[in-house]
């Protein structure tokens, strides 16, 4: 990605998400319907986890909207997957894409990063998105664009993040 275009991208999704008047309340799994699921691109291996991750959710009822984030052009995905590049987005932060611009239009209950290294593509996700929870993987110096945090225990096991991600998505309640 062009340094200026990162620059720009970085100071302009930590400003967008701190105006963002989406409503981040807390809502249970339970009555929770809509998913949004967000990832990069980092193989087949990964991508098997992420759908095991879906098929877990979809168990419960729950509707999921996928998109992945490729970085490398010449990365070969399987065509039922939405995907986003760097071109997607401009330098100034806006959507030139059909499916980044319906994944942000979506009113989400939760969005799930599942990634174990940030990415300021995905952030602009996280900071545009209308869900009412985003949770990804700690990282303090990015914890304003999450309601919800997850620590493997394993720092670098994507199927144990992944693990974890359900077991306490799955716990979360409404309090009143």
């Amino acid at each position: 990605m062009n340094p200026l275009k990162q620059k720009l991208l970085n100071y302009l999704n930590h400003r967008v998400n701190s105006r963002n008047n989406a409503a981040h309340n807390n809502i249970s799994f339970r009555e929770a319907r809509d998913f949004g699921v967000v990832f990069t691109w980092e193989g087949d291996a990964k991508y098997e986890q992420v759908r095991g991750l879906i098929k877990a959710l979809e168990i419960y009822g729950k509707n999921i909207h996928l998109l992945c984030y490729k970085e490398n052009k010449k990365d070969r995905l399987p065509p039922d997957i939405p995907v986003f590049m760097d071109r997607d987005v401009s330098v100034l932060g806006k959507v030139r894409s059909r499916i980044l611009g319906e994944f942000l239009s979506k009113p989400f209950d939760f969005i799930l990063h599942l990634d174990l290294r940030q990415n300021i593509m995905v952030q602009y996700i996280l900071s545009r998105t209308h869900s009412k929870c985003r949770i990804g993987k700690t990282d303090m110096d990015f914890r304003e664009f999450y309601e919800m945090m997850i620590q493997p225990a394993e720092e670098n096991n994507f199927k144990d993040y992944c693990d974890q991600l359900i077991h306490y998505t799955k716990s979360i309640v409404t309090y009143a």
